[in-house]
Order: C-alpha cells, then structure tokens, then sequence
C-alpha cells in the first residue's frame, strides 16, 4: 500500500508534458462531425423551434458514407486472396487485419448513420408537430430542405 501512495506522490510532483497519457486531448478532432454533432444536439435542445437546415454539411456526411462503403467492398475484395504467395500465417494476419479495418470503417459507419437519421428523424418530428406554423411563416419555410418542404 505503501507503494501506491509513493507512485501517487510521484505522479502529481510530474508535469503533466511528463506523464504518459498527456497529449491524448491533443488528437485532431473532425471538423465536419463536430459541426454535424452540434447541429444535432441544438436540435434536440430546441423543442419548440427548428435549426435552419444545412444542406452542406448534410450532402457531405452522405457523401462520406458513399466513401466509406466503396473502401469496404475495396478491402474486402482485395483482403480476400490476393496475397496468398506469402505462406500460412501471412495470410492470417492480413486477413485479420482486412476483418479490423473493415470493423472499424463499418463502426464508424454506424455513428454516423445514427446521427443523420435522429437528426431526420428529430427534424420531421418537429415539422410535422409545427406543420400549420412552419406553413404560415416566410422564415420558418427558409429552414427547411427543399425535400422538408
């Protein structure tokens, strides 16, 4: 026990440039997804009023998708047995490579995917609970998509 306090001691006497894990927060974060996150969460913090509709953001984050599952067809047609020259365990590892990149691409398929359908689906919500207002309202028209409308 004695030990631990002594690591304990050592690590808050260190500058934080010093320990390990610093620098983590440091990692470039997404621009794009980030401007799609916030959009998002004031969408869902406004439930009486809808966000002006960003057909930017929307078109690239689809576009994204497209993307995402040509480099998933791409991996796994050229992961499947292309590289079977190299012998035995070779082929093993690549293949578990191709399984992880696939896992991760497809993961982060699906943060993305949940995130424009909630927004959607928030969206829709909305318009359909405020359908006589939006209608009414020269501004709350310029919000929607030209499909919102």
């Amino acid at each position: 026990m004695a030990d631990f306090g002594n690591l304990l001691r050592d690590a808050s006497q260190q500058d934080d440039d010093q320990l390990p894990l610093s620098g983590l927060d440091a990692v470039p974060e997404d621009e794009e997804y980030e401007q799609l996150k916030n959009w998002w969460v004031q969408e869902l913090a406004s439930p009486g009023d809808l966000m002006p509709y960003n057909d930017d953001i929307m078109s690239m984050h689809l576009e994204l998708l497209d993307g995402q599952e040509h480099i998933i067809e791409e991996l796994l047609s050229s992961g499947g047995g292309d590289d079977n020259s190299s012998g035995g365990d070779g082929d093993v590892d690549a293949s578990s490579h191709v399984a992880l990149e696939v896992s991760v691409y497809r993961t982060e398929m699906d943060r993305l995917r949940f995130l424009l359908a909630d927004l959607t689906r928030t969206r829709l919500a909305k318009i359909e609970r405020f359908a006589l207002f939006i209608r009414g309202s020269e501004e709350m028209l310029r919000r929607l998509s030209k499909a919102e409308v």
